[in-house]
Formats: C-alpha cells, structure tokens, sequence
C-alpha cells in the first residue's frame, strides 16, 4: 500500500520499471530487517536459559540456530521471487499488486511459523521450571494439554521429565513415558536412556539397567561412553558381577566406543578390591598399550591388589614396571609394597622401604608406621613397636585409634599389662575416639589372668565416660 501509494505520487509516467525494482527490493530488504527485529524480540521476552536459546539475541549472530535458518531460507525465497517478479520474461509482466500480494501471503506465514516456534519455546521453558521445582504433576499435565493442541514438546523437554520422574523415584512412570516416546514421539536419545539407566543402578536394580541397555540397539540407540561406565561402576560395587563388568568393557570396544581413564580406574579398582589383581593388571597394561598412561594412583590399586593377598613378587615387579615408564612412586605405593611385605612375613624388607622413602624425601604416614608397629607386635617385638610409636611423635606424626590398639594388643600378647594400660591411658588424654575393640583385648586379657575387678573398674570408667 505504500509502495502504491508513492507510485501514484510519483506519476505512473515517471514510473518506470527500473524505480520499480529498486522501490520493491527496498521494502523486501525493509521487510526482512523487521522479521529479524521482531524474531530477537520474541526471543528475548521469553528469558529462558535453554541449550538451543540464548538470552540475548539482539544481534542476528546471537540468534538460535534453527532461526537463524528460517531467516535466511524466507530471505532467499524473497530475493529468487523479486527476481521472477521483475524479471521481463515474467508472465506479470511486473505487476507491482501482485508481486505484493505474493509477499504478503509469504510474510504472513512466515509470521505464523514465528508465532508457533514462540509457542514452543515457551512450552520447554514452562515444562522445564515445573520439573526443576519439583511439580511434576503439573509438568505432566502441561504436557498433556499442549499435545491436545498439537505442540509437540522436543527431546529436551521429555529428558527433563524423565529426570525429573527418575529423582522422585517414580520409576514407573519414567519407563512408562519412554515408551511413549517411543510410540508417539520424539524418539528418547542416549540421554534419555542414561538418565534412567543411572537411576536404577543407584537404586540397586542393576539388572533392570541391562534390560534397558539390551534394548537401546532396537531402538536405533547407540549406546556412548557415559552409558557403559554407569553400567561397569554399578557391576564393580556388587560382589560377583566383575565378570560381567568386564564384559560390558570389551562390549564397549567392539561397539566402536573407546574406553577412556575413567572406565579403566572404575574397572581396575572394582577387580581390586574383589581380589583379581591378575586381571586388573590386564586392564592397566590395555591402557598402556593404547597411549594412556596410568597415574600413580593406578599403579598403586594394582600393587595393593597383590600385596593384599601377599603376592610380593608381582607387586614388585608392577612398580619396576611403574618406575621404568617414569611414573614417580609416592607414599601410597611404599604403603602398598610395605602391606605386601608384611603380609607375606617379610618384615625387614617392609621396614627397609621406610628407609627407603626416607631417601626419597619422602615422609612416612600414620598408615606406614601402623604397618610396621603392628607387623613388630605380631612378631613380639614390643621393643621395636614402642620405638617406632616413638618416632611418629619426633617427626610429628599423631598416632591414631590404630596405632594404640596394636600396642595393646602387642603388649597384652607379651603379658605386660601395665604397657598395655599405659597405652590404653593416651587414647583417653589425647581424647581419640574409642571402639570396642582395645576394651576387649584387655577384658580379655584380664579375664585369662584371674582380675575380674579390674574387667568391673573398666567397665565403669568408660561407661561413664561415655555417659
């Protein structure tokens, strides 16, 4: 109308075909500029803080993807139409009405894509703030309503309910609204399936997990990364199903999906602690094959898993390994090959390595000297175990609960009760916090030496302490 309007101005013999496009082309550049105006200012009136939406998009370049894409495609159609309009082979032969009317009818629907993809926005936003404030059925409810409507939420707004479901607990329903998806639409992503997968395994339902995780390839879901080390953390916490964590590991590799440090120090730890160092020592030599450098930490699971069980030579012979690649030993490691030495009866080689840490510049812990003190009284040499609690006070190392129960122990075995009562009085002064188990050393003690009143004056004593 405007355009017209300055036609008629103009005169239609001063109107000539060339003012005709530049005067049209001006207007669809006006056009555009305003769709651009108005779709930042649709954006920003919304305010969320979405993945795919930032909050301010005054700028064109600042504009969601999927926007800035409908721009551009309405912008092109115009332009390619403006050229067919006034084009001299066009059948209007440059009719302005009609070149106009064509680009109303274009703006308009462009204008209604607009205003749906406002409602949409506005439905991730609202279903979102339900679900992080807890209002589930409300999010429910929402979403039931806006389907009615045809406004079919995306991914990201069923990810937040199904998170959401899983937080509360609500496992059924969460299963329930998968299979919706699945039915209805959108398909769930491999977010979708971790999200649930991680909730049952916390809640202990391993198996449930591998169901669903059996499922996703039927789905058209390829599992990731995440989703298999949810999967082997829940199976290396349950006793006897590190086998089946270690299959779900090499599941991952034939399935193209690499494990990374965090698989590798799930899967390691969990055989450790289960007593399969042989196999954990497998796991760490595969990352070392494929350029992943244990760190100490590691290194330390793998020597502890054999000195554990008294296996000396293989944990010597992991830390040859660990010192040849340049991996420095730190306090753990002594302490780990200490336990092993001392578990396998070799408590000189275990007291050596405290020296050797020492040359080291490394300073023995409370754990080193437990070892040690307790490995001494076992033997019967209260003598060594007394110098060595000793020593922890020089180099300013507190001793624990630990260190008193095995001089108690040590002592009692020895028959000197009055050692043992001594050490019994510097858990009381230096106010550490005392189970049962130094008490029943010396009841026990006591009881085996004919002194039943003394067992009464302990029992009181600290049951009134405790009081």
């Amino acid at each position: 109308m405007v355009l017209m309007m300055m036609i008629a101005c103009c005169g239609e013999t001063s109107y000539s075909w060339s003012s005709n496009v530049v005067l049209f082309r001006l207007l669809l550049s006006q056009a555009v500029e305003s769709i651009k105006h108005n779709v930042a200012h649709v954006f920003n009136t919304t305010n969320v803080d979405h993945p795919i939406i930032t909050k301010e998009c005054e700028d064109h370049d600042m504009l969601p993807k999927a926007v800035k894409d409908i721009i551009t495609r309405v912008s092109g159609q115009y332009q390619l139409r403006s050229e067919e309009w006034f084009s001299e082979d066009s059948n209007g032969k440059g009719d302005p009405q009609t070149a106009f009317s064509v680009l109303d009818s274009m703006l308009r629907g462009s204008l209604e894509r607009l205003r749906t993809m406002r409602e949409h926005t506005f439905s991730i936003t609202a279903m979102r703030d339900l679900c992080l404030e807890g209002n589930l059925g409300d999010a429910l409810q929402f979403r039931r309503k806006i389907i009615q409507k045809s406004v079919f939420p995306d991914i990201v707004s069923h990810n937040y309910l199904v998170k959401a479901l899983c937080k509360s607990g609500n496992m059924e329903r969460a299963d329930r609204l998968i299979r919706e998806m699945l039915e209805l639409g959108p398909s769930p992503n491999c977010a979708t399936y971790n999200t649930i997968i991680k909730s049952y395994c916390l809640m202990n339902n391993v198996d449930k997990a591998l169901q669903l995780f059996s499922t996703m390839p039927n789905d058209g879901i390829k599992p990731n990364r995440d989703t298999f080390n949810i999967l082997v953390h829940a199976l290396c916490k349950r006793e006897g199903k590190c086998q089946e964590a270690c299959r779900i590991l090499n599941l991952m590799s034939d399935m193209g999906v690499g494990p990374d440090r965090i698989s590798y120090k799930m899967i390691i730890q969990g055989l450790c602690i289960h007593g399969h160092a042989d196999k954990a020592n497998q796991y760490l030599q595969y990352m070392i094959e494929n350029y992943m450098m244990p760190d100490s930490h590691l290194w330390n699971l793998v020597i502890d898993g054999y000195g554990k069980h008294g296996y000396i030579k293989n944990a010597l012979s992991v830390r040859k390994q660990m010192l040849s690649l340049g991996v420095v030993p730190n306090v753990f490691t002594y302490n780990a090959l200490i336990h092993a030495h001392v578990k396998g009866g070799s408590f000189s080689d275990g007291y050596s390595l405290k020296q050797d840490m020492l040359l080291h510049g490394l300073l023995p812990d409370v754990i080193s000297y437990n070892l040690l003190i307790g490995a001494a009284c076992n033997l019967g040499n209260t003598r060594l175990a007394r110098r060595l609690h000793d020593e922890m006070w020089e180099r300013r190392i507190a001793p624990d609960i630990i260190t008193y129960t095995e001089l108690i122990k040590g002592h009692c075995i020895r028959g000197n009760i009055e050692a043992a009562e001594f050490f019994l009085s510097r858990i009381v002064i230096y106010d550490l916090r005392m189970d049962h188990v130094p008490l029943q050393i010396l009841i026990r003690k006591y009881c085996s030496i004919g002194e039943p009143n003394k067992v009464l004056d302990l029992y009181e004593q600290f049951s009134t302490k405790e009081k």
